[in-house]
């Protein structure tokens, strides 16, 4: 068989011929990993057969094995003689120079070039001529040499199949799954129609978009493939990365435990709503169906094609190559594992997927996907952590795939691991992947705008007129302030190009904005001449109650359940309409326009969709918030303030949460004061709520949706609540808050700058925990331009808060019990023989966490920014009593030992983080 070796890079190339090396020549031979290697591949020394003649010859002495990967954008006489430099090169680095020692040694006495390169055998004017000139005449004097060229190479492989199946995902020529049975021998010898079969399929199933406004426009739908974009994230360095360009680099890489140990194999994408990461997920497995399929023969069917046409044309459009490593791509809905492990605890991560696969019409076993993924590289995708409420099964949904994990490294399987969840409710569960974490970041005006014209181009293309209009009135529109701040997420940029077409004003609020696009669709679907669109006009009350009621009932049992998509069945929705109707007054006729409207279900009303056989849903998560949010704001306000207050500390409700609060500042603007109120109550009221802080975290969130901009005074009070964040011992909230800031103290509002000021000084000149927040903020202001910046320079002078000069990194340092390092601040509050009691089981329990100690203001601020995993303590133990015990214990604690502070912090917010919040009545 001809392999294709143009695919490995240059990495992937020397660990092929590293393995080949060892095949041939035996156990003598020495790996060098990657990095500077002296240029050498593999090294042996002693008897090992000659390359040349192994049957009758022998080699004994020191040899270098060096491998030379060449792209094939080059004629081969070309790529020849560049070897052949590249070989003149390396053993000159063997030969003293003009009285200089070599700059290499020892000096070998064997040397075999391996190369990816077609070398002609053509005798003297040949390739594989030049290159045994370039070893046999150089001065080095080797004793004997040999040429691994594309056509030996392929032999070798041939001969040791087992390294063929290694890098079978590289190598493997032309229409790839149909050769699976010669690379994967000893499986289902249908086993390559089957997966290509299923690839081609998904391909195309994948092509629909969450959000079919195409459906309610009477346009064209708008697919994947059509508006795919790279979006920008902050990688664990802080620095900007583009998304799908970082993932697709590094699937390129054989990333085998033993290729590439030290490389993460591993991705988690991290985004609020709506913010793209689900859709990032499903273009990574499209990317690899599409690398698949390269090679199948064509046509399969005219919808497949399209698909496969039209993704290969983004990617280009998009500057992405087709990934070389063919891996085989599977998105698993993290929530529908959750699912299915509540119903059996044993299942596994392979046997869910073997499960999907079947249920996509690919007739595959759990042992033979567990053979397919032991030989063949793959790409996983686990979408939706944050789908799996924290009270859940997300315990056991973890440790499926953590056992997926170790069953990867053990059995080196070249397996890359993509996740998506929002940060909110995140407690690095899976760091077992060890990932890079990828933070999405918001869009800028112009990467919003760019994508908003790619939807309209995409939605009118055979109307020119209508594309210019509608793409010149959403320019026009970003320009307007509270516009442009909406424009920062894929998802409020659908809606908004929607409502382009359908408003004359656009929305100011986030609220307003999905407030407007229900309003914009139920218009339309009221507009219809049928029988709907006579009900729709005629029950707008009992429709947009129906919504409501449903949303809140799909929230409360997501919570509870952890499903995957929350659905329930149209008769449900029925029955819900007859209620309502029959409430009002509708003795007569409440039973047949019950059924007729829950027969509207079964296509589509307004925002409920159908969802697998005679059950609805919300076609997008934040859709269904929306609506949840409108019935947590209905009734008196009394009534909406204790719903919202038993709410605020959840992460899994804080997007309804914020959607709430901005009803209730849209719509009851004599309840404004309350609800900041409320808000500031949230930390105080509680010894729990002021430790914690969730007033003061939700004060950022509402800031960074630029709630209330149009109220300088209630602003301000927000500003004024968020702030108090600096007081308690630092979490990663901090870093939004800096960033808040900066835009606050650099913006044009005097009062609020001066405001913001005055605090961070006040809180940099303290001892205590808030001149922690201080130094956080300061350090990220550092090198700002304008006030920002120069305030944090000069404040930043002395250089108290730097970590130790002389003492070893506190990453590197040795970690301590946190129960041991807090013990002498408990002496003074546990006064009593059952608090000294309460104290001694308490701290047991914090001492299965630990954390460096000792520390500076930079290196506290340092940890408090980093991973913390709170799973391994048994919280099941920790009484009411003990969680105010630990915070009087934890604020006692000096600024040298800030970590473990920071660590019961953490460990109470995810304690709290897992209690169920939302009213179990109203699951349906």
């Amino acid at each position: 068989m001809d392999y294709d070796l143009g695919r490995l890079g240059d990495t992937e190339f020397e660990h092929l011929v590293q393995a080949l090396a060892i095949a041939e020549l035996g156990i003598s031979v020495t790996t060098f990993g990657a990095g500077r290697d002296g240029g050498r591949e593999a090294t042996f020394k002693g008897r090992v057969a000659d390359p040349n003649d192994p049957a009758s010859a022998q080699w004994d002495g020191y040899g270098i094995v060096q491998a030379k990967s060449m792209r094939f954008d080059s004629p081969p006489s070309e790529a020849a003689t560049a070897i052949a430099g590249l070989v003149k090169k390396e053993l000159d680095e063997f030969i003293a120079d003009g009285g200089a020692a070599p700059r290499r040694r020892p000096r070998p006495q064997y040397y075999i070039v391996a190369t990816n390169v077609r070398l002609s055998p053509v005798a003297e004017s040949g390739g594989l001529d030049r290159v045994e000139d370039a070893l046999a005449n150089h001065s080095v004097g080797l004793f004997g040499y040999a040429i691994w060229h594309y056509e030996h190479i392929c032999r070798l492989l041939a001969k040791h199949p087992g390294i063929a199946r290694t890098f079978a995902g590289f190598v493997t020529p032309g229409d790839v799954l149909s050769q699976l049975v010669e690379m994967l021998s000893g499986t289902n010898p249908d086993l390559g129609p089957t997966l290509r079969s299923h690839a081609a399929s998904q391909i195309a199933a994948r092509e629909s978009l969450k959000i079919e406004t195409g459906e309610i426009t009477d346009t064209g739908r708008v697919r994947l493939s059509d508006v795919a974009v790279d979006l920008p994230a902050m990688d664990d360095s802080f620095r900007e990365t583009m998304v799908l360009r970082t993932i697709l680099a590094r699937g390129d890489e054989s990333l085998r435990p033993s290729h590439s140990a030290d490389r993460a194999s591993s991705f988690v994408i991290i985004g609020g709503p709506g913010q793209g990461k689900s859709t990032l997920g499903q273009i990574v497995a499209q990317c690899y169906r599409v690398a698949l399929l390269a090679d199948a023969p064509m046509p399969i069917t005219p919808r497949i094609d399209t698909a496969i046409a039209n993704t290969r044309a983004r990617l280009r459009d998009l500057g992405l190559p087709t990934p070389r490593n063919r891996r085989w791509p599977v998105v698993v809905e993290i929530a529908a594992l959750a699912d299915a492990i509540a119903e059996n605890p044993n299942l596994t991560v392979v046997e869910f997927a073997a499960r999907q696969l079947r249920n996509q019409s690919a007739d595959i076993s759990a042992g033979q996907l567990a053979g397919w993924l032991a030989a063949w590289p793959w790409a996983l995708v686990f979408d939706g952590l944050d789908e799996v409420p924290a009270a859940s099964n997300r315990a056991a949904v973890i440790s499926a795939l953590e056992a997926l994990i170790v069953e990867a490294k053990m059995n080196d399987w070249d397996l890359l691991v993509v996740g998506t969840t929002r940060p909110l409710g995140y407690e690095n569960e899976f760091d077992e992947l060890r990932p890079e974490r990828l933070e999405l970041r918001q869009l800028s005006t112009s990467e919003g705008l760019s994508y908003g014209r790619q939807i309209i181009a995409t939605k009118f293309a055979h109307d020119p007129e209508k594309v210019a209009q509608l793409s010149g009135r959403l320019e026009a529109s970003s320009r307007q302030p509270h516009v442009s701040k909406l424009m920062v997420s894929p998802l409020q940029i659908s809606i908004l190009e929607f409502l382009v077409e359908e408003l004359v004003e656009l929305p100011q609020t986030r609220y307003g904005l999905f407030d407007g696009y229900y309003r914009a669709i139920y218009a339309r679907e009221s507009a219809k001449a049928a029988y709907l669109g006579a009900a729709l006009r005629a029950h707008s009350e009992q429709v947009d109650w129906v919504h409501e009621r449903v949303a809140i009932g799909l929230q409360v049992r997501s919570e509870r359940t952890g499903e995957a998509v929350s659905s329930i069945p149209d008769d449900v929705v029925g029955a819900l309409f007859a209620e309502k109707l029959l409430a009002q007054g509708y003795e007569t006729e409440s039973s047949a326009l019950a059924a007729k409207l829950e027969k509207a279900t079964r296509q589509r009303l307004v925002l409920l969709v159908p969802h697998g056989e005679r059950r609805v849903t919300f076609e997008v998560r934040s859709l269904q918030e929306y609506m949840a949010a409108r019935w947590l704001t209905s009734g008196p306000i009394d009534t909406v303030f204790e719903r919202l207050d038993a709410l605020a500390s959840s992460a899994y409700w804080r997007n309804t949460w914020l959607l709430a609060a901005g009803r209730v500042y849209a719509t009851r603007m004599h309840d404004r004061d309350a609800l900041l109120e409320r808000l500031r109550r949230l930390d105080t009221e509680t010894a729990l709520g002021s430790f914690l802080g969730y007033g003061a975290q939700i004060a950022i969130d509402l800031l960074e949706d630029d709630f209330a901009s149009a109220v300088p005074a209630h602003r301000r009070s927000l500003i004024d609540l968020a702030l108090t964040q600096m007081s308690r011992w630092p979490g990663p909230e901090l870093k939004r808050l800096s960033g808040l800031l900066r835009s606050i103290v650099n913006g044009s509002d005097g009062v609020s700058s001066g405001m913001a000021l005055d605090r961070i000084e006040e809180a940099y000149g303290s001892t205590r925990r808030s001149r922690l927040g201080a130094v956080a903020i300061l350090r990220d202001w550092q090198k700002d331009g304008g006030v920002s910046g120069h305030f944090a320079r000069k404040k930043l002078v002395d250089g108290d808060w730097r970590p130790h000069n002389n003492a070893q990194r506190a990453s590197k340092r040795a970690k301590v019990a946190v129960g041991n390092v807090l013990d002498p601040y408990a002496a003074p509050i546990t006064n009593s023989r059952e608090l000294r009691d309460e104290w001694k089981s308490l701290r047991v329990t914090l001492n299965a966490m630990h954390v460096v100690d000792d520390v500076t203001p930079a290196e506290a601020i340092t940890v408090s920014r980093s991973d913390f995993d709170v799973r391994a303590v048994p919280t099941g133990t920790i009484t009411p009593r003990q969680e105010e015990l630990a915070i009087r214990v934890a604020n006692a604690a000096p600024i040298k030992h800030a970590p473990s502070a920071i660590a019961v912090r953490r460990l109470l917010a995810y304690i709290d983080q897992s209690k169920v919040r939302g009213d179990s009545d109203l699951d349906l």
